[in-house]
């Protein structure tokens, strides 16, 4: 019986032993994993600084190796990425493991690399992120660099039905009906004779765009300042009232206080859109702002997130939200006691990353995922790209080469790619347009898609496909 006992006992301090040997073991393993974890992070923050991001991704790899989930790794590696400019690996770890980070040098290093990829809707997301972290000046500053490189491409033609303008080497030249001064000189001032050919337009500055529409010529000069030539029947130039104002020359009427990157309009409204993304309007409101149909100078348009772009054709305004969303709304023609209104503005499409309306007022986009959606109908596609449900009754399709930007016309469209090749679709075939150099941006104004070329200069195509 004595032996049966110590027998039992000799049993019970094996196993007290083997369980002791095992939990010590674990405690051995576990603290050499996270002493490896450690020296990897530590290890890739040094590459990652030094700005070896190879080395820095092989450390960070290690880590997520023992530990899956380690944020700070997750963090770097997608840092490391961001610096290597492999955009789509950096997108994909973003998206899925730090969707909600707040950390700012990760949401830097990644708004830094969108940026420098030319997704500013993807960097503006970014820089309100951090806005709405730390709202520091330099967030601020990073915002309005984004918002004006978005807005920053040339748009060096413009032409509406009595006057046509163009920028050449920072000269304006504008030809076409100076009766109401919208040739901004007094060559045949408030006559009907017309200029057929292009002369000098009297502007004194260096101009980086023109936009023409109804009776009004607007320039964008380097300084970003807003100049107009042309009537002010509906205040466009002063400010309120009626009364018809007209005469040669070139006036300042930038909105206080900000830079002027854009600009579009009818011809009695005009809109401008500024360095910090905000919209505004001037002239006859027609329900584009609250208040009264005539404007009292510049009002902001407000209740949207930061605005990326602006375009109008016809009697249509549109513009990009930084969300991507499209918001679109019509100059109005029901007569009221109080004037004239206009349908509110509405959501016209979702997840956009570049768009056109054209001078049908149809609008065509494309998606953050490439694929195409319309709303005019008398555009074809191409069989060969992918056909998917995408916007509820609307279909979406997308072509094998990323898009840039688009300009609509009347029979089809046509498509800058990111590789700076012009396409035209139409009639369900994608063509492959030929041009002098590389197209820099496209956009529609009057019967013509402006091609703007790399290293200055531009070429205009007609509505199906051919050079003017």
């Amino acid at each position: 019986m004595e032996k049966l006992k110590n027998k039992k006992l000799l049993i019970i301090v094996a196993v007290i032993f083997v369980v002791a040997a095992a939990v010590t073991a674990a405690v051995i393993l576990s603290l050499s994993g996270k002493d490896d974890v450690s020296r990897a992070l530590d290890l890739g923050d040094r590459y990652l600084s030094n700005m070896d991001y190879d080395s820095a991704i092989r450390e960070y790899s290690r880590v997520l190796s023992i530990d899956p989930n380690n944020e700070d790794a997750l963090a770097g590696i997608v840092m490391s990425y961001a610096g290597l400019g492999e955009k789509e690996k950096a997108k994909d770890l973003f998206s899925k493991y730090l969707p909600d980070t707040k950390r700012t040098d990760v949401l830097e290093s990644y708004g830094k690399m969108l940026e420098d990829e030319g997704d500013y809707a993807g960097a503006v997301a970014i820089a309100e992120k951090l806005i709405s972290l730390r709202d520091g000046d330099e967030d601020h500053e990073w915002m309005a660099e984004i918002i004006a490189k978005n807005g920053a491409a040339r748009h060096d033609y413009s032409e509406s039905t009595i006057v046509t303008a163009e920028v050449r080497d920072g000269s304006v030249n504008t030809m076409g009906s100076n009766k109401m001064g919208a040739l901004g000189t007094d060559v045949n001032f408030g006559t009907d004779i017309a200029a057929d050919t292009m002369a000098p337009a009297g502007f004194k500055g260096k101009a980086i765009g023109v936009y023409t529409f109804g009776s009004n010529t607007v320039v964008i000069d380097e300084n970003n300042s807003l100049w107009i030539a042309g009537s002010s029947r509906s205040g466009q130039k002063t400010g309120s009232g009626t009364e018809m104002i007209v005469k040669a020359g070139w006036e300042d009427i930038t909105p206080p206080d900000c830079k002027v990157i854009k600009a579009a309009g009818f011809d009695s409204t005009i809109f401008a859109l500024t360095s910090d993304g905000k919209l505004w309007v001037t002239g006859q409101n027609c329900g584009f702002v609250n208040g009264d149909v005539w404007l009292d100078g510049w009002e902001c348009i407000t209740g949207y997130n930061t605005i990326l772009d602006l375009q109008c054709s016809r009697y249509n305004v549109t513009f990009l939200n930084s969300d991507g969303t499209v918001y679109r709304a019509s100059f109005g023609s029901v007569a009221t006691n109080a004037g004239y209104v206009s349908a509110s503005w509405y959501s016209a499409a979702k997840n956009v990353a570049a768009y056109s309306i054209g001078t049908n007022s149809g609008m065509v986009w494309c998606d953050s995922d490439g694929r195409f959606g319309s709303d005019n109908w008398s555009a074809y596609y191409p069989d060969s790209w992918n056909i998917v449900n995408a916007y509820g009754s609307t279909e979406g399709w997308g072509p094998q080469y990323s898009v840039d930007s688009i300009a609509n016309v009347e029979n089809g469209f046509y498509v800058l790619a990111s590789d700076g090749v012009l396409h035209y679709v139409a009639n369900g075939t994608d063509t492959e347009i030929q041009t002098p150099k590389a197209v820099e941006d496209i956009y529609v104004t009057g019967s013509s898609c402006v091609a703007e070329l790399q290293g200055g200069g531009f070429v205009l195509f007609d509505n199906a496909g051919n050079q003017k």
